[in-house]
């Protein structure tokens, strides 16, 4: 297979900018910097109407009702970057949040909906793929702004490994940039199915890589334990594993992951 490289952008990185200096006004959306556009479910038509598509989310059930995007009902959103499930830093862009809670609402890995709402803190905790909206819970004074970008924890989007090829070899690698970083490489052995594809949404089939195991190949060879900090690969031989992923912890720097898989013969 060809490597697949994922980038992961530094937490401070310019461009990774959610919300511009924002006033924080209650039940008030912030305005995003929206990179993609999804079908608004909230307006829609009865019937099966040609040209229209079922929405990716709803609040409920919508039996027939089809989001009408002949009339340009979308709502815009922001993708993380690809390859990237991950929190979201709400900070203050002047003055200060005080005790101010948010609600963020998106997608996760699978496209399904989630909803936080807490502090800044407690909103960190929760991994987005898309931001759909973020609406303040309070309103603050003039002249205190919030802004919001790219958090430091997540996981990279899993890779599904070719579990028919007979060359069981794969390598996992780091090139970190700005900055600290703390990764942890994860398998499983578990076929991968929408309900369990990240170590966070079934944790009991997932394993930290064993770095240890003689079929592990580390280099440099002076990386013993992990998280990783620095750059570095892993090459398994032999162990059939059916998904690679990479924990991303508490890190303000970026770094870019490549997973190659071996080719062979089947």
């Amino acid at each position: 297979m060809n490597p697949i490289v994922i980038l992961w952008p530094s937490f401070t990185d310019n461009e990774a900018v959610i919300v511009s200096a924002n006033a924080v006004t209650v039940g008030v959306p912030l305005t995003l910097i929206a990179n993609t556009f999804l079908p608004d479910s909230s307006v829609g038509v009865q019937g099966v109407v040609p040209g229209n598509l079922v929405p990716p989310y709803a609040d409920s059930p919508r039996y027939g009702l089809m989001p009408n995007l002949g009339t340009g009902a979308q709502v815009p959103a922001y993708n993380m970057p690809m390859g990237n499930v991950r929190s979201v830093s709400i900070t203050a862009a002047a003055g200060s949040l005080g005790t101010t809670q948010f609600q963020v609402i998106g997608l996760d890995e699978n496209g399904y909906v989630i909803s936080v709402t807490g502090t800044p803190a407690t909103v960190d905790n929760t991994f987005f793929k898309t931001i759909i909206s973020i609406i303040p819970q309070a309103t603050l004074a003039d002249g205190n702004t919030v802004q919001v970008g790219l958090g430091a924890d997540g996981f990279t989007q899993v890779l599904r490994l070719d579990t028919w090829n007979k060359n069981n070899n794969y390598s996992i690698g780091y090139a970190v940039f700005e900055s600290s970083v703390s990764l942890t490489p994860y398998y499983t052995l578990s076929p991968i199915t929408n309900a369990n594809t990240s170590m966070y949404s079934d944790p009991a089939i997932w394993y930290a890589l064993p770095i240890s195991n003689p079929n592990i190949i580390t280099s440099p060879s002076s990386i013993t334990t992990l998280p990783v900090v620095t750059n570095v690969a892993f090459s398994v031989v032999g162990i059939p594993l059916t998904s690679l992923s990479t924990k991303v912890a508490a890190s303000t720097g970026g770094f870019y992951q490549t997973i190659i898989q071996q080719g062979g013969l089947v």
